[in-house]
């Protein structure tokens, strides 16, 4: 078990709504932007449903489906990423396409659900990825957001967004290793969800994400892009 205490004085708390479209005129902020109004409203309406269960403690089951047949008219892979909240109903599916990985989509299946996950949370999420949660620790790790520490870093856009709304969120969070396909009821339906997020994605173009990350922040003032879409690699390989 790694426990990954992210709260932390003077960061402005903003609701689940800012985070998922961006506001303007904020001064500590960064834009995770789904420009899909299905997910969008799905989001909002997953923190609404963790609201009322009156708990500081959630644990999510996440997974990621990668899937290099599953490809669009455009020859574009699409992955799947899903989750779901123990003990209830409450999951989530998308899709997500470019710089396909499987630590990419359990990435990415964190931090939507960091999306929903209510202020002051003790969040407890499970996932198969040792490499997510070594990831996500050593994003931990780095002293200040700088350039190019972040560049040296696969997935570094998922991963700051991960850090950064843990300490805007001011969310305890705890990752556990789970070993997957053991028979874990939840780990089952969230390997389920992943699978079905990559399928509806691939049916439906407006479940995938759309991830564009504007950091307001001297420290972080541009992102690379490549014909259009922000390079979530390590720089010096993705060009070499």
């Amino acid at each position: 078990m790694v426990k990954l205490s992210l709260t932390e004085n003077g960061f402005r708390i903003i609701i689940p709504t800012d985070l998922i479209q961006y506001k303007k005129g904020q001064s500590h902020n960064y834009l995770f932007e789904i420009s899909s109004t299905i997910l969008q409203d799905e989001l909002i309406q997953h923190h609404d449903n963790m609201t009322k269960l009156h708990t500081n403690k959630l644990h999510i089951y996440t997974d990621g489906s990668l899937n290099l047949n599953s490809v669009d008219g455009y020859n574009q892979i699409i992955m799947g990423a899903g989750w779901i909240v123990k003990n209830t109903e409450i999951d989530f599916t998308c899709g997500i396409t470019y710089f396909p990985s499987s630590t990419r989509l359990e990435l990415l299946a964190i931090l939507t659900a960091l999306l929903t996950v209510p202020i002051n949370n003790n969040t407890h999420i499970y996932t198969d990825s040792q490499l997510a949660i070594d990831s996500i620790n050593n994003m931990l790790q780095l002293k200040g957001i700088i350039e190019r520490k972040l560049f040296k870093q696969n997935n570094y856009i998922l991963l700051y967004a991960i850090v950064d709304l843990g300490y805007i969120k001011k969310i305890n969070l705890i990752l556990y290793k789970v070993k997957g396909h053991s028979g874990c009821i939840w780990n089952d339906k969230a390997d389920k969800l992943a699978k079905k997020g990559s399928e509806l994605a691939l049916e439906n173009e407006d479940r995938i994400v759309d991830l564009e990350l504007i950091l307001n922040n001297s420290n972080f003032e541009f992102i690379p892009k490549w014909s259009g879409v922000y390079i979530d690699r390590q720089i010096r390989k993705f060009y070499a």
